[in-house]
C-alpha cells in the first residue's frame, strides 16, 4: 500500500506503488536528459538517453527510503543525472586515459590551491603530478583537442553581450522552430572556426574558457608574457567574430 502525508511524500514503498512512481517520474527522466543535452551541446536524440536515465530512475526507487524526508523527485534527480551521465561517458570519442589525465588534474589544482591558499603555478601542478613541464602541457593540449568548443565560451564572440555558446543551444520547447534552427546553424559554424584555429591559438581558448585558467597561468604553460596571452586571445576573438559574421552573411544570401 502506498501511504502519503501532508507534503505528497511517500510513507512507504511496496511494488506496486514503484510501478506507479516510475510512470509518475517519467517526465522527470525526460527533463534531466534535456538539461545535460543542452549544458553540454550535444546532437544526440533524447531518447538515445531516456533509457539510461529510466534505469537510473529504478534503481533510484529501489533505494528510496522514505524514513528520510525526502520527496522522490529529489531523491532519484541526481541518480538519473549519474546514469545519463555514464551512458554519455560510454559512448564518449574522449579516451580513458585523456579524461583521467583531466580529472588528475583538476584535482591536483584543487588541493595544491587548498594548502597554499593560492592558485598553483604550473611548475607546482607538474612536480605534484611527476611529471615535466612538456608533459603537462601536452596533456593540455589533449583536451583542448577533444574539447574544441566550451559552452562558457562567447558564442556570438561579443564580450559585451555576455552570450556564450551555451546559451545558443536551443530549448525546443519555448524557441520557435526558425529560431532552433538558426542557433544550431551558429554553434556549428563556431566549431568549424575554432576547429580551424592553429594550435596554440585554440589552446588558449580551451585552457580560459573550457579549464577556466587565469591568463597569467596560461602563460606560464605556453613560455610567453601574460600581456601576449591576452593579446593573442583579443586577437582571436575579433578575427572570430568577424569571420563567423561573415559566415552568416553568406549563409543568408
Amino acid at each position: 500500500m502506498e501511504s502519503r502525508r501532508a507534503d505528497g511524500q511517500v510513507e512507504e514503498l511496496g511494488p506496486e506503488v514503484r510501478d506507479r512512481l516510475l510512470v509518475e517520474h517519467l517526465p522527470l527522466v525526460h527533463h534531466v536528459v534535456r538539461q545535460v543535452l543542452r549544458k553540454r551541446a550535444l546532437d544526440l536524440d533524447e531518447e538515445d538517453l531516456v533509457s539510461a536515465g529510466t534505469l537510473g530512475l529504478m534503481e533510484a526507487l529501489e533505494k528510496f527510503d522514505p524514513s528520510r524526508g525526502l520527496a522522490v523527485s529529489t531523491f532519484a534527480t541526481p541518480r538519473i543525472r549519474g546514469a545519463v551521465l555514464d551512458e554519455l561517458r560510454r559512448r564518449d570519442p574522449l579516451s580513458r586515459t585523456v579524461r583521467r589525465r583531466q580529472r588528475e588534474l583538476k584535482e591536483t589544482r584543487e588541493r595544491l590551491g587548498q594548502e597554499l591558499y593560492r592558485a598553483p603555478g604550473e611548475m607546482e601542478v607538474a612536480q605534484r603530478l611527476g611529471v615535466d613541464a612538456a608533459t603537462l602541457s601536452g596533456w593540455r593540449r589533449d583536451a583542448a583537442v577533444a574539447n574544441p568548443v566550451p559552452l562558457d565560451a562567447p558564442a556570438r564572440l561579443d564580450d559585451e553581450e555576455g552570450t556564450t555558446s551555451g546559451d545558443l543551444i536551443p530549448d525546443e520547447r519555448t524557441i520557435p522552430a526558425q529560431e532552433v534552427l538558426e542557433r544550431r546553424e551558429r554553434v556549428r559554424l563556431l566549431k568549424e572556426e575554432i576547429l580551424a584555429l592553429p594550435e596554440r591559438e585554440r589552446l588558449i581558448l580551451s585552457l580560459y574558457y573550457f579549464e577556466e585558467l587565469k591568463l597569467h597561468q596560461i602563460a606560464s604553460i605556453l613560455g610567453v608574457t601574460e600581456s601576449r596571452v591576452s593579446q593573442i586571445r583579443s586577437k582571436v576573438l575579433r578575427a572570430l567574430r568577424s569571420s563567423l559574421g561573415s559566415r552568416l552573411c553568406m549563409e543568408d544570401a
